[in-house]
Order: structure tokens, then C-alpha cells, then sequence
């Protein structure tokens, strides 16, 4: 019959168990890709030399921005068809499937959405939808806010943010904890046959007001050439750099910028996630339908993620997944305890 003394090892050898489950359990990454118009998902443990994914939507108009919103469903930017369909953000539940509009933004001046952050619910809570500007232009990438986005019934704003500094793009969102938005100032110049991307990392008040100028532009120098996605990740600042197919990382307290990691080449490196072990995935803008997996060290995996239905990486999103100790840990176990005591309850009843 089992023993109090016994129950506590089983209980014990459980959480120990479920967060052994908990640490090796594979992750849900998330993509949409410009050129193929699909949203896919495949498993962070993927190691085949194709890819397997699942098809969830196949029918978005140029996605080029993906990211899970506060209420854990996915929030997704594209740029329309620049005929009939407006560009857009769209929503996809991965709970029920289903796919729906949230706001349709203006095609002359809210055109290219490209990057989807989310201000803190204590300041408001809006949604932030980064932008790209048209070749050779300057000025066209400030920021536009959509406030009510959960409610269904969006107000969408050119002049809410931002007002202070005029941006040539916002390829890249990221927001602190406080409300201090990180934005990839980019800018794109025709060069024949070609499209140079360039431009610096600004950080802007809560309120949107700029503060720092925190990486440079380095096109001319092998610095950072043409910033593209963003993660922060506490004190650290990930940017994807695109015309050297790098991902640098800085510290936001002094600023002191370096390379992390690099795919080699030009325009491998774009859109960014970041895998629960600090693992960064970045996306090719190159059509390659390839997605780059640096270490936490900076090295890179090889191979890469690799499915055609990946295109023209437009974004990533990685699914939040229960960390051990976690409640959902917890519970799992709590729960195993109970079922045990019952055990006990039932061998006292029978002696």
C-alpha cells in the first residue's frame, strides 16, 4: 500500500519529470511568407532537410509582419494586392482556426505595414504597426496606431505616435516592459536592378518622443546595413540587419553594439523570433524559403529551416510554451499528488 513518504517521492519524481517534458518540448513557430500568401507552422525540432509544415491560411495579400498579441492570438500585416484588397491586419485564433479583418488601413498613407508591436495595457495598450517606405522616399515610415484592435471596433491613426521624429521606415517594432518603443529606421535606395536597404536603431519615449540614436547607420563601414527586425530581450536589443545578412546585439543600457551572428551573403537575414533556450530565428528576404537558427552563442545551425511554402520570409511568431514551475507544471503535478492520495484513501478502505 502506498506510504505519505511515498506519495512525496511520486510526487516530486513527477514535477521533476514534467519539467524535464516541459524543457525539451518542442516549440510552434509560426510564419507567413509575402510570396506565397500562406500562414504555416512548423516544429522548432524539425531537423529534416525539408521542413514539414501545416498550412493554416493560405490566402493573405502580401503578409510581410507577424506577432502574437496579448491575448495570445496571432496579429498579421499585409500589404494588399494593390488592386481590390486595402492593406490590412489581420487575425488568426490558433485555438479555433478561424481567420478574420481587424483594421484596414489607408493604401496612400499607411501603405507597406511591415512590423506589429503592442504598448503596454497600462499605457493604453494599442497596437503599433511599423511600416516600409516606397524606394528613394523620405519621411514615409512613421508609426501608426490602432487603439481598440480587440473590441472590433479599431480606430487607426497616422499621427498618435512618433510625432516628434520623422521616420523614413519602421521595418522593426520592439516595446519595453515601460513603454519605450525600439524602431528600425530604415530606408530603402534603388541601385539599378537592386534595392539597397539602410538606416539606424532609434529609441522613443513612452509617448513616442525620440531619445537616443542607438546603432548607426554602417552601410559604408560593415556596421549594421539596413535594420529589419527587432527583439528585446531584457538589457539586450537583437536587430537583423539585411544587406549583410547579420544579427547584431547590443546593450541598451550603454549602447555598445557587436555582431551576434551571421548568415553570409545579403538579404538572409530579416524578420526575427526568439525560441524559449534564446535561440534567434531570422528569416530570408531573398525567396531562398529558408529560416536561420542562430544559438544563444551566436552560432549558426545548419542546415536551416527550410520549406518552399516559407517564400519570402514575411514574419515569425514562436508560441509561448510553459516553463517548468510554471502553473501549468504545478497543476500537472498537484494533480498527480491528488490521484495518488486517492490511491492511498482506496488501499486504507479495502485493508
Amino acid at each position: 500500500m502506498p506510504t505519505r513518504s511515498s506519495v512525496g517521492r511520486l510526487a516530486c519524481s513527477l514535477v521533476a519529470c514534467l519539467a524535464l517534458v516541459a524543457t525539451a518540448r518542442a516549440e510552434s513557430v509560426y510564419v507567413v511568407s509575402q510570396s506565397t500568401g500562406k500562414l504555416v507552422r512548423f516544429d522548432s525540432t524539425d531537423s529534416n532537410a525539408t521542413t514539414t509544415v501545416t498550412e493554416l491560411v493560405s490566402n493573405l495579400q502580401q503578409p510581410s509582419a507577424l506577432a502574437f498579441g496579448p491575448d495570445g492570438k496571432l496579429y498579421i500585416a499585409e500589404w494588399g494586392d494593390d488592386d481590390e484588397i486595402d492593406p490590412r491586419i489581420s487575425r488568426y485564433d490558433i485555438g479555433t482556426g478561424q481567420w478574420s479583418v481587424v483594421a484596414t488601413l489607408d493604401p496612400v498613407a499607411q501603405f507597406n505595414p511591415s512590423a506589429i508591436a503592442f504598448r503596454p495595457a497600462g499605457l493604453g495598450g494599442e497596437m503599433l504597426v511599423g511600416r516600409v517606405g516606397t524606394p528613394d522616399a523620405f519621411g514615409e515610415g512613421n508609426i501608426v496606431s490602432i487603439s481598440g484592435w480587440n473590441t472590433g471596433s479599431p480606430v487607426v491613426s497616422q499621427t498618435a505616435y512618433n510625432t516628434s521624429i520623422s521616420l523614413n521606415g519602421s521595418s522593426g517594432l520592439a516595446v519595453a516592459a515601460d513603454g519605450t518603443t525600439y524602431v528600425s529606421n530604415s530606408r530603402l535606395i534603388s541601385a539599378g536592378f537592386f534595392t539597397i536597404f539602410t538606416g539606424s536603431v532609434e529609441r522613443l519615449s513612452p509617448t513616442g518622443v525620440f531619445q537616443v540614436r542607438v546603432i548607426a547607420d554602417g552601410t559604408q563601414s560593415g556596421g549594421l546595413t539596413g535594420p529589419a527586425g527587432l527583439i528585446l530581450d531584457g538589457g539586450t536589443l537583437f536587430t537583423g540587419s539585411v544587406g549583410n545578412s547579420t544579427v547584431f546585439q547590443t546593450n541598451v543600457g550603454t549602447l555598445a553594439t557587436s555582431s551576434f551572428g551571421t548568415a553570409g551573403g545579403q538579404y538572409e537575414v530579416g524578420p526575427l523570433a526568439m525560441l524559449g533556450d534564446g535561440s534567434i530565428l531570422a528569416g530570408s528576404l531573398t525567396g531562398s524559403a529558408r529560416i536561420y537558427r542562430f544559438l544563444p552563442t551566436g552560432a549558426l545551425i545548419s542546415p536551416p529551416y527550410f520549406n518552399a511554402d516559407f517564400g519570402t520570409v514575411g514574419g515569425i511568431a514562436v508560441a509561448p510554451v510553459p516553463e517548468p514551475g510554471t502553473g501549468a507544471v504545478a497543476a500537472a503535478a498537484a494533480a498527480a499528488a491528488w490521484a495518488a492520495r486517492r490511491r492511498i484513501r482506496r488501499g486504507r478502505t479495502a485493508s
